[in-house]
């Protein structure tokens, strides 16, 4: 069970329902380009923890993923805060085939400014509950 893949998934869905933002996964190749705005992903290794009720038990992983909203500095700081807004709208328990995920928390860090970019990381704590039957 790759749960990382499982949340990252989730979260690219999540973001491309809430804006019309694209998104680069953390080790892809692909590059956006320097006008362009977008989300990249990063989900941060998860812990496992036996959960057993009765005789059916459960897998539960948590962990934290961070998604940095990324834009050309002409966007401008409001125009990113509002997309970075946008998410902490997203879904809670997005829908996945092979087990339970919640978003726990989503919020928003104050933007970073770069030479030529604007960035804002937008930081989700997240439960995955994968049934072992």
């Amino acid at each position: 069970m790759n749960v990382s893949k499982v949340v990252r998934d989730a979260l690219s869905a999540a973001i491309s329902n809430v804006n019309s933002v694209s998104v680069s996964l953390e080790g892809s190749r692909k590059e956006p380009s320097s006008t362009e705005t977008f989300a990249r992903v990063k989900v941060l290794p998860a812990e496992s923890e036996l959960i057993s009720i009765g005789i059916n038990y459960r897998t539960q992983y948590q962990g934290l993923a961070q998604i940095d909203i990324i834009a050309p500095r002409s966007t401008g700081l409001t125009a990113l805060e509002n997309i970075a807004a946008d998410l902490l709208t997203m879904t809670r328990e997005p829908t996945t085939d092979t087990g339970r995920l919640l978003f726990l928390t989503v919020w928003q860090e104050t933007v970073q400014e770069e030479p030529a970019k604007l960035r804002v990381p937008v930081l989700v704590r997240w439960v995955f509950y994968y049934d072992n039957q």
